[in-house]
């Protein structure tokens, strides 16, 4: 690559760090969940740790607000299967598939909850984003709360 042609693929320095930082992130998060997934873990508790990972940060890292406020963050769900990361969908499936299997997760189709749930943390860091939401920690709980009232067995 000639020296300057980096800029026909991105517009500007922060364009390039922050696509660096995403692809690092991405592996690093796929890392984790397999860490997580291995973990024994009641299935929500799985999830909320995985949720709290992604929540982390938003507050003080300008390249993870960057990363996330990316033109490609609200397209993942409409993507037609290229969305840039589905190893949290994937991985929250895995989840309530195995919930299920062990009786601790309701009978669900666990492709479409696990897209809810991703839908679910899009929009709340969108709103973590642009200040509509101020305390992550309480954000975090009410999600938890949704799904384990909506989703989990008696």
């Amino acid at each position: 690559m000639a020296v300057g042609t980096i800029y026909n693929y991105f517009q500007n320095k922060e364009e390039i760090i922050t696509g660096i930082f995403g692809g690092e992130n991405i592996k690093k998060r796929n890392a984790f969940y397999k860490i997580i997934a291995q973990m024994e873990l009641e299935p929500l508790d799985k999830i909320k740790s995985v949720v709290e990972m992604h929540f982390t940060g938003l507050d003080h890292h300008r390249i993870i607000q960057g990363y996330y406020s990316g033109k490609d963050f609200y397209l993942r769900a409409i993507s037609a299967g290229n969305a840039p990361d589905d190893g949290l969908r994937n991985f929250i499936a895995g989840v309530l598939e195995n919930g299920i299997a062990e009786k601790k997760i309701i009978e669900c189709d666990t492709e479409i909850v696990a897209s809810i749930i991703c839908g679910a943390l899009e929009t709340v860091i969108a709103d973590i984003l642009n200040n509509k939401i101020a305390d992550i920690k309480d954000a975090v709980e009410e999600i938890m709360a949704t799904i384990r009232t909506g989703i989990a067995s008696a």
